[in-house]
């Protein structure tokens, strides 16, 4: 498996689920102490990781008007 498929795995798979089940710490693992995580504004940011798993937790009311999500790679 390449780094690309694996990366898309993650996101497909364990990414998604964490949020489907609102379990932040299904996520945790795989994210570095020092993440960043910007959002769609500036000031939408996420500092660290606990910053980031503290978003996580606190949109799932949000999630749930989600009806799809659409995910594309490029090669």
């Amino acid at each position: 498996m390449t780094r690309s498929s694996d990366n898309l795995e993650l996101v497909l798979f364990v990414w998604m689920d964490a949020l489907r089940r609102n379990d932040p710490e299904q996520i945790a693992p795989y994210l570095a102490h020092e993440i960043v995580w910007q959002g769609l504004r500036r000031d939408l940011l996420c500092r660290d990781r606990d910053a980031v798993l503290d978003n996580i937790r606190s949109g799932a009311q949000h999630r749930r008007r989600v009806s799809g999500l659409e995910i594309r790679c490029r090669r």
